[in-house]
């Protein structure tokens, strides 16, 4: 595998075109259109151009106190294209510029566009991956050796159009001639565009890159991103991008303008031949086709006849542009109904999204509903046990009531004759207290026979009525007093 050549050129910014390049909001032609450039490419800004043209001023005027000339704020924007490999990324070209401001000063990186959608396709008897271009002498090399004769290249919507609706690539813009893929190689164009300044904001100084410097800076370049070095400084005056493509053009020019081989012819008629096949072309028309083969066989021996020239002869013949223009009718009409079709599809597509709506709130409103119902349930069945509950309580009480009114009947009962019992008592409390007071009278006077004849009278009358309380004794008291005595 040939190891890729470093390059890092670059020239005074042109920010506005630029801008619209890198981000590719311009239109650009020669893109690879299978790729989609937003999911391949990658940018990233650092800091708005007229903030730093601002901060480049005032730190410059600070530090030297006298103003940037005006030169050197025409070029204070600069921008270099630089080669990459496949696995390089935004974060590689930052370290990158880190290493490029430590050595020489400046380089403040301010915008990074990472191209991964450009390329050619080769039709080449080397691998891709073992060529190598040099874009200022339009020249491919193959282990160092010159192989630019054997090599034709087809750029994107110049040399080779992409068909968006069929997705597939042919050498003409009326998509007549299908390229053979099989054949041609992808040979990618990886690449990074950056905008960046000379002028550093820490040093307030600018980089100054002599022919020695600048050698320097490439041979930096190339081992940072592990590329080869591309050519030495040499005397020939590098060319800009629109020169060399344009330079690039004439020298493709002259390889299809150069006499076409047998093998050429057959290779173009063999496309021609599938062409027809997919078109369902009928007998005739093949036999038209080898008619013309024969007659372009004739002419090859005879005349100087190019690849191009065959090309246009085939692509130019009446039955073929005849059959093209009947597809090209079926194409519209199927690109027609596709419309249509994608139409009512977004049609059905929101009545669906509607119906989902719909249904999502009917399944919420059911939710809702087996949630209230278990609740209900769950309820009921709590007020049926409390029901229960609250009858046996009240069969119980019912019950208790009833029992009740039996004792209270019993109690009432009682009840008078305590009442009567109460009544008697205090009848005869009332004599008591009185034969009582009586007796304390004269209990001092009397002597102890007369009081055991009044205590036992006093018992016998309590005995008559059958009393439930103690029976009266006599108090220690009394009894001490008549000890005494």
């Amino acid at each position: 595998m040939a190891v890729s050549k470093s390059s890092f050129n670059f020239q005074k910014a042109d920010l506005q075109r630029a801008e619209e390049h890198n981000s590719r909001t311009s239109k650009i032609t020669y893109l690879l259109k299978h790729l989609d450039s937003n999911k391949v490419n990658e940018n990233k800004r650092y800091m708005d151009y007229v903030r730093f043209k601002k901060l480049a001023i005032d730190s410059y005027k600070q530090k030297h106190n006298q103003s940037m000339q005006k030169k050197q704020v025409d070029n204070l924007f600069l921008e270099a294209v630089i080669n990459l490999k496949k696995e390089h990324n935004v974060k590689d070209i930052e370290n990158l510029f880190k290493e490029l401001k430590k050595e020489f000063t400046g380089f403040e990186l301010l915008d990074v566009s990472i191209h991964r959608d450009e390329g050619v396709f080769l039709d080449s008897p080397y691998p891709e991956n073992e060529l190598i271009y040099d874009s200022i002498n339009l020249k491919w090399y193959h282990n160092d050796l010159d192989v630019t004769d054997e090599i034709i290249d087809y750029k994107p919507s110049k040399d080779i159009f992409y068909n968006e609706d069929t997705k597939d690539w042919y050498l003409d813009k009326e998509f007549k001639i299908k390229a053979d893929m099989s054949k041609l190689q992808l040979k990618m164009n990886y690449h990074v565009h950056t905008i960046f300044s000379l002028y550093d904001l820490d040093t307030c100084k600018s980089a100054r890159l002599n022919r020695t410097k600048m050698s320097l800076l490439q041979t930096k370049v190339a081992e940072f991103l592990k590329m080869e070095r591309g050519t030495v400084w040499s005397k020939t005056k590098r060319k800009n991008h629109w020169q060399i493509k344009e330079e690039h053009a004439k020298v493709r020019e002259q390889k299809l303008k150069k006499k076409a081989s047998d093998n050429d012819l057959k290779e173009i008629i063999k496309q021609q031949r599938k062409e027809l096949q997919k078109l369902g072309a009928k007998r005739e028309e093949h036999a038209k086709l080898e008619a013309l083969h024969k007659s372009l066989k004739i002419q090859l021996e005879d005349d100087n006849l190019s690849i191009e020239d065959i090309e246009n002869i085939v692509s130019n013949a009446s039955y073929f542009k005849t059959e093209y223009e009947k597809l090209k009718i079926r194409i519209d009409e199927i690109i027609n109904e596709n419309i249509d079709l994608k139409e009512s599809l977004k049609d059905v597509k929101d009545e669906v999204e509607i119906y989902k709506q719909v249904i999502k709130t009917l399944e919420a409103d059911i939710e809702e509903l087996k949630n209230k119902s278990a609740m209900y349930l769950n309820l009921n069945a709590d007020v049926s046990k409390e029901l229960k509950q609250a009858k046996f309580t009240l069969t119980s009480l019912y019950n208790e009531l009833e029992k009740s009114k039996e004792s209270n009947k019993n109690l009432h009962s009682e009840n008078r004759d305590l009442k009567e019992y109460i009544q008697a008592l205090e009848i005869e409390n009332d004599k008591l207290r009185k034969e009582n007071t009586s007796l304390h009278a004269t209990i001092d006077d009397m002597d102890e026979n007369s009081y055991q004849n009044i205590m036992n009278r006093i018992k016998q009358h309590t005995n008559n009525y059958q009393s439930k309380s103690e029976p009266l004794e006599e108090s220690s008291n009394t009894k001490r007093k008549f000890r005494k005595k």
